[in-house]
């Protein structure tokens, strides 16, 4: 992972192989820690039983690397917990968990307004992050480096068709600077830094 670089005194050893060496007052955490990830079981499928929705799909993440109101989303039914648990809402970052080829898995979007109406569909995974913490566009670009998706690449399991388990999104390791937590702003301005290592999918 590319990162910001600062004199050697203030780099450390993040404790992770493939992270390599962090400024040392950031740290590497699970995902899980810094954010609320829900797996959607939301389908396709209408029920006369059930409210309207829309339908952000697989397709739309995998083509779009930011989520807005102008994309053509598909018309079909949820239950009120499923629209109560998988509403999309701006910061909000959406990953597809299954794939053709393992090395093309875990392929992100960011939310980027709140989308009343609009919610996460099957074989996706919604991240919500802590946004105390960290903010959805830094955790965007952190999912397409390339350091980062390598964990969702070894992950991946299945011969036709791949898949991740829930766990192995859970648990997947990012690196979070202390910091900027306090201040989005700054947080952003390393945005471009993790841009500039990230994967050539989009």
């Amino acid at each position: 992972m590319k990162l910001e670089r600062r004199p050697a005194s203030e780099m450390k050893d993040s404790g992770v192989e493939w992270v390599g060496e962090i400024p040392e007052n950031w740290k590497v955490t699970k995902l899980k820690k810094i954010s609320d990830v829900r797996v959607s079981n939301v389908d396709k499928k209408s029920d006369e039983a059930e409210p309207e929705v829309l339908l952000c799909n697989y397709i739309d993440v995998y083509n779009n690397e930011f989520i807005t109101s102008k994309i053509n989303f598909m018309k079909a039914t949820a239950s009120l917990e499923q629209i109560k648990k998988f509403t999309l809402k701006k910061e909000d970052v959406i990953i597809t968990k299954d794939s053709e080829e393992p090395t093309d898995i875990a392929v992100p979007a960011l939310v980027n307004e709140n989308l009343e109406g609009v919610v996460c569909g099957y074989h996706l995974a919604l991240i919500r992050p802590n946004i105390k913490v960290i903010i959805g566009r830094f955790l965007l670009r952190q999912f397409q480096t390339k350091s980062i998706n390598e964990q969702f690449v070894i992950a991946a399991n299945g011969v036709t068709r791949f898949g991740l388990k829930t766990s192995r999104i859970l648990n997947a390791n990012f690196v979070v600077p202390p910091p900027l937590r306090a201040n989005p702003n700054r947080q952003l301005s390393r945005v471009q830094n993790l841009k500039n290592s990230k994967t050539n999918r989009r």
